[in-house]
């Protein structure tokens, strides 16, 4: 993304002239290439990347976490290498949060320089989380466009003989707005299909859907409760002006690719990008069963969000 290697180009003219230890922050969605990132910023900064194991870092206890840090800072000076500290959200919400921003702030006032640190994670955070000093470089990675998004889609597909005709990487692109992360992932989950199947290559439509669903409800279920029943428009009984509004809800999901992405309308929309449909009525009118219908038609998982748990 040419954005982000600006970004990082003038990340990296600050590091040269900086007196003290730089440090930024690498944020966005998961599978968005935050590691990537962290490692063209070392190019640009030092001789390499370090990179801490978060996960296992999260099951120190605090002092043994507090060691592992000045190591790892100490490594970077002696080997001139940037020290990158991926999923910094779960070590702010630990009980190693203290011991995290102990060691950034002693960094940043430390006189003595060593290579920039690196954090990365997927939500915009204040700089002062990190750090008393609270002064912190942002990089924001996004979702790749849709065209952007049909080439890795492309690319990723080739190594697969067999392709269903039935769906098309553009179809791909536009209903599912993946990173290269999610994409990959998808795919990987998709092959497990195949092969559970029996098939000894290729994918089907099936397949595909299936590791898309997979790829991107991972964290959903912490929110939602998945609804299993499937419905189809001849179990929906409307009037046709109902079943009109009803369609037109899935119309609309297929066409706002082209509304924000093709008519370049993502610039006037900073929020809100999404489909949203509110249906009224009593009990057992159809409501949960229309939602149904709308998924099932989109090859879209449905999920009941519980409000008590998101508050």
């Amino acid at each position: 993304d040419a954005s982000v290697r600006e970004r990082i180009l003038l990340f990296s003219q600050r590091n040269r002239h900086a007196r003290h230890t730089e440090m930024a922050y690498i944020y966005g969605p998961e599978g968005a290439g935050h590691e990537s990132a962290a490692g063209l910023l070392a190019e640009d900064c030092s001789h390499g990347l370090i990179v801490l194991r978060t996960g296992e870092f999260l099951q120190l206890q605090p002092e043994w976490a507090r060691r592992m840090l000045k190591v790892c800072v100490r490594e970077s000076r002696l080997l001139n290498r940037c020290l990158f500290i991926p999923d910094v959200e779960s070590i702010l919400e630990s009980p190693l949060a203290s011991v995290l921003r102990g060691t950034l702030s002693d960094v940043a006032f430390d006189e003595t320089y060593m290579p920039a640190i690196v954090l990365g994670g997927e939500g915009p955070l204040d700089a002062k989380q990190f750090s008393a000093a609270g002064d912190c470089f942002l990089i924001e990675l996004r979702v790749p466009g849709v065209e952007r998004r049909t080439e890795i889609w492309g690319e990723s597909l080739k190594e697969y003989d067999e392709l269903d005709q039935d769906i098309t990487v553009e179809e791909l692109a536009s209903r599912y707005k993946f990173t290269p992360g999610q994409i990959r992932t998808a795919l990987n989950f998709a092959r497990c299909e195949s092969i559970g199947r029996g098939a000894a290559s290729g994918l089907n439509r099936a397949d595909l859907v299936t590791g898309c669903r997979l790829s991107s409800n991972r964290k959903l279920t912490e929110l939602a409760k998945r609804i299993e029943m499937r419905f189809t428009w001849d179990d929906l009984i409307l009037s046709d002006n109902l079943r009109t509004q009803v369609r037109n809800v899935a119309q609309s999901y297929r066409k706002i690719s082209a509304f924000f992405e093709e008519w370049d309308f993502n610039n006037h929309f900073k929020y809100g990008k999404g489909i949203s449909a509110l249906f009224g009525g009593a009990s057992g009118t159809g409501k949960t069963m229309a939602a149904s219908v709308i998924a099932t038609e989109l090859d879209l998982e449905l999920y009941k969000i519980d409000l008590s748990r998101v508050i």
